[in-house]
């Protein structure tokens, strides 16, 4: 891990909340979402990395949106984090890209991936009284 990366940790209630979360972070600054990790009872936590300052402010965005859907739990940015600290936790090839440092694989920031969605045709209503 090189000196300027950190690793941010975001964790919501439910799936639509780290979905939502997870948007808004990459949207807010240059990071990485390198994975989501499932912790259960409802629990999602949004891994991420990148420049310390990019981390921190897209922490700190996806927190203002999850604390407005009354979805956020807990957040922390480690900036420099040590030596292993990452792969203890998120170990390489297990559920994802492995956090920075633990894997010579190539990841996509999320923030420069492009894709064209193509809208649903309006289905007419079917429903009568």
């Amino acid at each position: 891990m090189n000196g300027e990366s950190a690793l941010g940790l975001l964790e919501v209630y439910g799936l639509a909340a780290a979905v939502a979360v997870a948007d808004e972070m990459a949207k807010a600054a240059p990071i990485e979402i390198l994975r989501r990790q499932d912790i259960g009872d409802g629990l999602v936590t949004v891994v991420t990395s990148g420049g310390v300052s990019a981390v921190q402010e897209a922490v700190e965005a996806g927190r203002r949106l999850a604390t407005s859907k009354d979805a956020f739990r807990a957040a922390v940015v480690l900036g420099r984090p040590a030596a292993g600290v990452s792969d203890l936790f998120f170990p390489p090839g297990k559920g994802g890209a492995a956090p920075p440092g633990g894997s010579n694989r190539p990841r996509v920031a999320v923030n420069q991936v492009r894709v064209k969605l193509k809208q649903p045709s309006p289905k007419p209503n079917t429903f009568r009284r």
